[in-house]
């Protein structure tokens, strides 16, 4: 299975990706109609597209073997996953709650412009004069912004947590070992120099984000009570075909269990399960 990551292009994922684009299209009509005057409805909308967004940028830059932008666009696609998950268990409650957390940010934009340090905060003073929906906010009541792991367990997504924040983290920051496995390049003894490590960070990145965007645009379909009815089924086996094909094993979908996204290997007898709602 290693030498299939490593040999694994990104055109190998297209067969999949031109069916999630089929769906994100579908679920955008559907965001737009399904909107009304709930507020929480319209976070949510405005979060999701967001959420496309940055999946077309992921796949933009690795298409384009920008392998670390890509596993760092990644890295903030899964920080909207998790919000969204997290508002989608309460949405009225938490969407309230999410609103109020933008009073830390503009009591800090506050202090900073009091403070007089910064020709940038200077020039925000007028913005922040000027714009009624800041000062209105500001009004708000404090909430206390809970950690990206926090919510991710809440809503069951810790597992991805390890991937995408303890890997992903080191190539954010420019941790040394990941700039010379990332580039190949000679150097430290205390670095790890994989020359396979790009490919893998790639399938995971590539691999991983499908699911995100599959898996949140399935859960906002069940709470926000979407008119057109989307075979979801139809798109996970889909996945599952692709990565059947790039990893010369047969992954089945075991449906026994709705709440996670199993993948059976018939090959090597493994289970491989994902968080799905």
């Amino acid at each position: 299975m290693s030498n299939a990551i490593i040999n694994t292009k990104y055109e190998h994922f297209n067969p999949v990706l031109d069916k999630v684009h089929i769906l994100l299209d579908d679920a955008k009509n559907e965001f737009i109609n399904n909107q009304n005057n709930r507020k929480w409805k319209k976070i949510i909308v405005s979060l999701m597209f967001r959420l496309y967004e940055q999946f077309d940028s992921v796949h933009l830059l690795a298409k384009n073997d920008r392998i670390i932008d890509s596993s760092i666009i990644y890295r903030s696609l899964y920080n909207l996953e998790v919000l969204i998950q997290y508002l989608l268990i309460d949405p009225s409650k938490k969407t309230e709650e999410y609103i109020s957390q933008s009073n830390t940010l503009l009591t800090q934009i506050q202090r900073k412009i009091s403070e007089k340090k910064s020709f940038f905060f200077l020039m925000l003073e007028d913005i922040y004069k000027l714009d009624n929906n800041l000062s209105s906010l500001n009004k708000k009541k404090k909430f206390r912004q809970k950690s990206i792991k926090q919510m991710a367990e809440e809503a069951g997504l810790i597992a991805d947590y390890e991937f995408a924040y303890w890997l992903l983290s080191n190539i954010e920051h420019s941790n040394v070992s990941s700039i010379f496995e990332l580039k190949g390049l000679p150097g430290l003894d205390l670095v790890s120099k994989s020359s396979d490590f790009p490919y893998f960070i790639q399938f995971l990145v590539l691999n991983s984000s499908i699911i995100s965007v599959i898996r949140t645009t399935e859960k906002c379909s069940n709470v926000m009570k979407f008119k057109k009815y989307i075979q979801f089924d139809y798109y996970w086996n889909e996945y599952s075909n692709t990565l059947s094909n790039i990893l010369g094993v047969n992954f089945k979908i075991d449906n026994t269990h709705p709440d996670k996204l199993r993948f059976y290997d018939t090959k090597l007898n493994i289970l491989k399960e994902y968080s799905r709602t």
